[in-house]
């Protein structure tokens, strides 16, 4: 349908174009269609395809979007699921699983233990992303840097307890640097939330504000050993104890989730455009 209104305003504007040289002729037909219903035509056809983008895919003509954000901006009908965003138009997009029930959130983690997957990999795999969009998933560093090194993002993380409860913890700036600062995490001021703040409060001993990405092949953390090797998993390690979302058969964050008295079978974290 897209794809014919370009179409259509494409064909429109040359048939404008040959009106306009008409009346300029000596033998123009007096019978011709008026000019000003041609250009209100033409306005209006402008209107519905501005800011519509276009790319040649193996199904045919689909339009591509930033993040989930940009989705919901142009559907506010769509509903959770999985989609495909472009970081950078010009490269492949990624599959994504996108949270509409807020105005569009991008998850860059999603974790159910139920269909858990081993978050013991390396380096490259943490950069390239793996698992599955619609059960558990890392999307993926490189992808992530490409996003959020243009805009301001927001990070909310969000947990389902096993009481059935979601507490949430929300940061108001969120970013990834490149691969050679090791995908090193920024991390603004905590908001207002229902979960305790598990990357920044002083209270903790261990944050990960400005810490540099650990697999247990690239050792990046400030600790004399090896935290991702130690816990068998990539994190925003500075010492060997912090909130850990991607622990071995569970999750952690102080106050909400732990081993043993506070099971967390869910979490996710997500972005999203600030300002909105």
């Amino acid at each position: 349908m897209k794809a014919l209104l370009l179409l259509c305003f494409i064909a429109l504007s040359a048939v404008l174009d040959i009106s306009e040289a008409n009346e300029q002729s000596p033998l123009a037909d007096k019978k011709s269609v008026p000019k000003n219903l041609l250009e209100n035509l033409k306005k209006e056809l402008n209107k519905q395809a501005k800011g519509i983008s276009y790319f040649a895919g193996e199904k045919g003509i689909e339009p591509k979007y930033l993040d989930c954000q940009e989705i919901y901006e142009n559907n506010t009908a769509a509903a959770n699921g999985e989609y495909t965003i472009f970081a950078d138009p010009t490269m492949p997009g990624k599959k994504v699983y996108c949270d509409m029930s807020s105005k569009g959130w991008t998850l860059i983690l999603q974790r159910k233990m139920e269909n858990d997957i081993s978050f013991h990999q390396d380096f490259k795999m943490y950069a390239n992303g793996f698992g599955e969009t619609r059960n558990s998933y890392w999307l993926g560093n490189e992808f992530v840097h490409q996003l959020t090194k243009k805009n301001k993002y927001l990070l909310r993380v969000v947990f389902r307890t096993a009481d059935g409860k979601f507490p949430f913890a929300e940061y108001d700036y969120f970013k990834l640097e490149n691969s050679t600062l090791f995908y090193t995490i920024r991390i603004g001021s905590y908001q207002k939330s229902t979960a305790e703040d598990g990357f920044s409060s002083p209270s903790w001993k261990n944050k990960v504000d400005n810490i540099a990405f650990s697999t247990s092949d690239k050792d990046n953390d400030l600790s004399p050993a090896n935290c991702a090797a130690a816990f068998k998993s990539g994190w925003w390690f500075e010492d060997c104890y912090s909130s850990i979302l991607t622990l071995p058969g569970y999750i952690k964050w102080q106050g909400t989730c732990d081993s043993e008295t506070k099971i967390c079978p869910y979490v996710k974290m997500m972005i999203r455009r600030n300002p909105i």
